[in-house]
């Protein structure tokens, strides 16, 4: 498995296998510990194999070489050694979440070597050989079937990319003393994936004391309710329904009664115009917005988007989200899911979602293998001209004067909006 500029993220490096056949394993005392000590095993736990009443048994898997070459060199009685592979992950961390790893026989467990497993692995041949008691091969009768090598996987992941998300999110839940957090960079012209990493994380080298939470993809796997990063797909709507324009003024003063439920903003606004609405982020603002869209059109666009759907990356645990039916919204549902409440997504389908403003208003699928030609739009979502007046309205958001002034990068336009989101844990909010 290798990156888009060709560096190696896993690759299989040789290793031995030493087994016994415990009848024919008569070995002296001195013997008995010289292999103990280069197998570093327990002396009674050697022991205990070799008496065993089974007519094969492996003493130790994946040995190095070099071990194993001294193994051979005491020349045991009834030992014996296989030609095996260990993969190995010079990234580290920092790639464990989309690469994953395999097991002892090499086959994928998680990420990319479960999900390419059929492609990495390849098939093995067989022939038909005629062996003695002891398990070695004395006549070779005939090929039944030849065997296929595995074919090399070349991802979208960029490794400096890969580098700088992947530093850059741990030093930031440190910095804000946050539980995790997922990050993903994509080719909005491609749909590569340029960068996934998530923290907690773990050395697949190492996965002695793995625990769920390190394992987790939680850009893949994990949902949460997006907050205001789905304003803009309810304006968006609206102004391809020509129901708003760019400058239409919304009165966004005081707050919002839907029912019996009542909705405001964190800090208070007069009239806004749309643009404005998503500058400042205001929630009574797109929810007077929403209210002018008829439900199933505001779920078809969801649906369009990818929300709702698994994102078919071929990823282990990708989750649909939740994308409730519009014939059960009622009129306060409506106007909290265009502020991003009582849906969820995962980081995986947002980021998805966000092409359409990215490009012109159409979606291509993401992919995490690298992409020799540039895809065809799948759907068009919005106009051309509402992608780009969205994307106007998120640059404004990223400016002085918006909610995130921060994201501002000297010599980039920036666009992007905001999100907060209380969670749902316990039961409650």
């Amino acid at each position: 498995v290798a990156d888009r500029r060709g560096d190696v993220l896993a690759i299989s490096t040789p290793m031995k296998s030493v087994w016994a056949i415990p009848a024919d394993a008569r070995l002296t005392p001195a013997q008995h510990k010289q292999l103990a000590a280069l197998l570093e095993m327990d002396v009674k736990e050697l022991g205990r194999k070799l008496s065993s009443d089974k007519s094969f048994v492996f003493l130790q898997r994946q040995l190095p070489p070099d071990v194993a070459e001294r193994v051979a060199a005491l020349k045991l009685p009834g030992i014996g050694q296989d030609k095996e592979y260990r993969r190995f992950y010079p990234s580290g961390e920092m790639t464990a979440h989309v690469v994953g790893f395999t097991g002892v026989d090499d086959k994928g467990l998680e990420g990319v070597e479960l999900a390419f497993q059929g492609q990495l692995l390849g098939h093995a041949g067989s022939r038909s050989v005629i062996k003695d008691r002891r398990g070695q091969i004395v006549e070779d009768v005939g090929s039944i079937r030849v065997s296929q090598d595995g074919r090399d996987i070349r991802l979208s992941i960029d490794s400096k990319i890969q580098y700088l998300a992947y530093s850059i999110l741990k030093q930031s839940i440190i910095e804000n003393k946050a539980k995790a957090g997922g990050v993903i960079v994509a080719d909005a012209k491609s749909g590569e994936i340029l960068a996934l990493a998530n923290w907690p994380t773990y050395n697949p080298n190492n996965r002695e004391r793995l625990s769920g939470a390190q394992l987790r993809n939680r850009a893949v796997t994990d949902t949460f309710e997006p907050g205001s990063t789905l304003k803009p797909f309810a304006v968006a709507l609206a102004l391809d329904s020509g129901k708003v324009r760019f400058d239409s003024v919304i009165n966004c003063a005081g707050k919002l009664t839907i029912g019996k439920a009542t909705i405001s903003d964190t800090h208070p606004h007069g009239p806004l115009t749309v643009a404005q609405v998503i500058q400042k982020s205001s929630n009574i603002g797109v929810a007077k917005i929403a209210a002018m869209l008829p439900a199933q059109q505001m779920w078809g666009m969801f649906d369009a988007v990818g929300f709702g759907q698994v994102p078919r990356l071929g990823f282990p645990g990708e989750v649909t989200g939740r994308l409730r039916p519009w014939k059960t919204w009622l009129p306060i549902e409506q106007a909290t899911m265009s502020y991003g409440h009582g849906i969820s997504v995962s980081l995986m389908q947002l980021v998805r979602a966000y092409t359409v403003f990215a490009r012109d208003g159409d979606i291509i699928p993401l992919t995490l293998t690298k992409q020799d030609s540039v895809p065809v739009g799948t759907e068009q979502v919005f106009t051309q001209q509402t992608a780009r007046e969205v994307r106007a309205m998120l640059e404004m958001a990223a400016q002085a004067g918006g909610t995130a002034p921060q994201a501002q990068i000297p010599g980039y336009r920036v666009a992007g909006q905001t999100g907060t989101a209380h969670k749902l844990e316990g039961g409650q909010y």
